[in-house]
């Protein structure tokens, strides 16, 4: 069974811890798998010290990974008879793991799911902060991603998956989830703890690339149900309440992102985090939410774009736990 296949049986009710721990235990990539997600997901502190275990048996992971994406900043205030009591409580096979090593690992995740940026306030527009995540990091996640670039859709008067380059003309990656990716997971916690929303309610990241000239001009986020098709979207999925955008380089010129109302620029800074609202207090499009990227004059403008929607969305069900 794949972490897929064990989300569906969660969803349906009816996924047994002991049935994702006997997984872990015997299939290495279901373990590095379940690390991944355990850092997309909401998960409680059970689940992420046996998610840890795991990983480490198989030694798909390590604090030293993890110091490398995020930076020399595990949190120091780990509870080891609490992760202790819980790998007992589990039958935990721990012979092969050091357990300095599983609490400095945890003291990484720690710190990567409870950050917090400083942020700043630009008017009723928008809100950024500096994620201060390595270079080498972002790096890693455009080699993943160039060669599953494909002209961008959106969702237009035809419907979903349009193309309108009156609008936007740039090449984008729809990730899927789950996916193993440990730099995209770092990614899109640190933007949904600067937004403020709780990841359940996240959308699959989506990485967009802009190159000379290329744009996205005035547009909004929240999603007009222009014909039956998208209004049953929303039914299903929600709306689109707040978006997050995490610049993942500053090597190019032009490309800000801009507001209308108020007028704001904002120019990219590698790690910046900009997070806005995409509706007003009476659950209706935001006005002020109008925005563009304006067109990359040269270099190359990489983002990574998460969407929140007003209903949770499945596939970033934790495993174990509510």
């Amino acid at each position: 069974m794949q972490l897929l296949e064990c989300l569906e049986e969660k969803q349906a009710g009816y996924l047994r811890k002991q049935t994702v721990l006997a997984i872990a235990e015997r299939d290495e990539q279901f373990a590095l798998a379940w690390f991944v997600h355990m850092l997309r997901s909401p998960t409680l502190f059970e689940e992420q010290v046996l998610a840890i275990a795991y990983a480490l048996n198989w030694q798909v992971i390590s604090p030293e990974q993890l110091a490398s994406l995020f930076g020399d900043n595990a949190s120091d205030s780990v509870d080891q008879k609490s992760v202790d009591d819980v790998l007992i409580a589990n039958s935990v096979p721990t012979e092969s793991i050091d357990h300095n090593t599983l609490y400095r690992t945890l003291g990484y995740v720690s710190a990567i799911v409870n950050w917090q940026g400083e942020t700043s306030c630009h008017g009723d527009a928008a809100t950024t902060a500096l994620s201060k995540l390595p270079e080498s990091l972002f790096n890693n996640v455009r080699q993943q991603v160039a060669p599953q670039l494909k002209d961008v859709t959106l969702f237009g008067a035809q419907g979903a998956g349009s193309k309108d380059e009156s609008i936007r003309n740039n090449s984008n990656f729809y990730t899927p989830l789950p996916n193993v990716s440990l730099e995209l997971a770092i990614m899109e916690r640190l933007t949904a703890n600067m937004v403020g929303t709780d990841i359940r309610y996240a959308e699959p990241p989506v990485i967009l690339r802009y190159l000379p000239g290329q744009y996205y001009h005035w547009h909004y986020d929240h999603i007009y149900p222009h014909n039956d098709n998208i209004q049953q979207q929303l039914t299903q999925f929600g709306q689109r309440v707040t978006t997050g955008i995490l610049n993942m380089n500053e090597n190019f010129a032009g490309g800000q992102t801009e507001f209308k109302v108020p007028q704001l620029s904002l120019s990219p800074k590698t790690g910046q985090i900009i997070a806005f609202s995409n509706i007003d207090d009476n659950g209706e499009r935001a006005l002020n939410s109008i925005h563009r990227g304006a067109p990359v004059k040269s270099g190359e403008k990489w983002v990574m774009t998460l969407w929140f929607r007003d209903k949770p969305f499945w596939l970033r069900n934790c495993l174990l736990g509510g």
